[in-house]
């Protein structure tokens, strides 16, 4: 599978786990966070942000958002934030009822090398600090046309 080929490559990988990335939620504040309406980013999160609110309320019953993609470029602009641990990951390709799963092997001794970081903590507050300047700079950088 394509998900095989990417944990086989000799590429640097880092997997940022979904219980990691629920860790930094955002609620209704995140909306007054966000850059000015008349800037190209700005308007760009008024029109969608309020979308993912509503649709995370109706479909998952929850008051706060994950910016799973977000968490990522953080993790790019500050590492420092996150904890990690390397460790053997591959894809069952062959199970009846975990196709597709991903299987982490935590094993100090793995047989496997031991080929993708795995984030294992985050800053929480930091994580968000970090995230809400970003929306604010993408502001700055695509101001008013």
């Amino acid at each position: 599978t394509s998900a095989s080929n990417i944990f086989r490559s000799a590429t640097t990988k880092t997997l940022i786990p979904l219980e990691i990335v629920h860790q930094v939620t955002f609620d209704f504040n995140l909306l007054d966070c966000l850059p000015p309406k008349y800037t190209r980013a700005g308007g760009l999160l008024h029109a969608m942000i309020p979308h993912l609110f509503r649709s995370y309320r109706q479909n998952r019953a929850q008051e706060t958002i994950a910016l799973n993609a977000v968490l990522g470029v953080a993790y790019l602009v500050e590492p420092m934030l996150f904890g990690s641990e390397e460790h053997s990951v591959e894809v069952e390709e062959l199970g009846e009822l975990t196709r597709g799963a991903t299987i982490i092997d935590r094993r100090p001794y793995a047989v496997n090398h031991r080929g993708m970081e795995i984030i294992t903590r985050v800053d929480v507050e930091a994580g968000k600090d970090c995230v809400i300047n970003g929306l604010k700079f993408a502001g700055q950088c695509t101001g008013g046309d």
